[in-house]
């Protein structure tokens, strides 16, 4: 997990081996539910991005369907 300006962001590994990026922002005071919120979502997304990179039959396949980002 990495920090991040906007509310959060799921970053799809680009080849295998690599891992997807989940940035979130942190408050000072620590995640409130808003961030909690955001973080499983984004969450969702990197699970998404993983079975979308390894789970294809094809190699020209990847990422189909994509995740919209």
């Amino acid at each position: 997990m990495a920090p991040s300006r906007g509310a959060g962001h799921a970053l799809p590994a680009m080849r295998r081996g690599d891992f997807p990026r989940l940035r979130m922002r942190l408050e000072k005071e620590g995640m409130n539910y808003k961030g909690y919120n955001i973080a499983v979502h984004e969450l969702g997304h990197n699970v998404e991005q993983v079975f979308s990179l390894y789970n294809v039959d094809h190699t020209l396949l990847t990422g189909v369907p994509n995740n919209g980002a």
